[in-house]
């Protein structure tokens, strides 16, 4: 009776004794399955998430076949939806980034720039732009091009040269 402590004396008093190994073992068994339903529980909710973002995908490839061509009869974008996504593999998202692409390469600025937002999943970066550039524009019948304009780098080294030129100006006239 050495091995045994108070509470094992006490539930044999009271009942059957406890085993030891028994318990223990239930006890890993317990945590274990308990470890297995979290893991199972978390890919649920991944898949649950997964499942979410190709509903929002989608609604997009609505949104955007509606974008692109706005006379389009709402029987025709949905029979168009469901050819494009077929197409692709039924991946809404892959059917968006498809969309994204026609529109970068098609449409006029503002819509390239909103295609390859759509392809690539994230804002454009602004461009680098040289100290002299022409500025995008799209005015209805107009051309592309605004007229040039000056990167404050540029107009900072114009106006520099332009002091130099002055300052030789005036010593060769002194």
């Amino acid at each position: 009776m050495a091995d045994t402590s108070l509470p094992d004396l006490l539930s044999g008093v009271v009942g059957a004794p406890v085993n030891r190994p028994q318990l223990n073992a239930f006890i890993a068994r317990s945590q274990a399955q308990n470890g297995l339903t979290s893991a199972q529980t978390q890919d649920a909710m991944i898949k649950a998430q997964q499942g979410q973002e190709e509903l929002d995908a989608h609604a997009k490839v609505d949104d955007a076949l509606a974008d692109m061509y706005p006379d389009m009869k709402p029987s025709e974008r949905t029979l168009s939806k469901a050819a494009l996504i077929g197409a692709l593999g039924g991946s809404s998202e892959t059917a968006v980034k498809a969309l994204g692409l026609l529109k970068a390469g098609n449409g006029n600025p503002q819509q390239q720039v909103s295609g390859f937002q759509q392809y690539t999943g994230e804002p454009v970066k602004p461009l680098a732009v040289p100290n002299t550039y022409e500025q995008p524009v799209a005015p209805p019948g107009g051309s592309a091009y605004g007229p040039p304009q000056q990167s404050p780098e540029g107009v900072a080294q114009v106006g520099a040269q332009n002091a130099i030129a002055s300052l030789n100006t005036h010593k060769d006239t002194n």
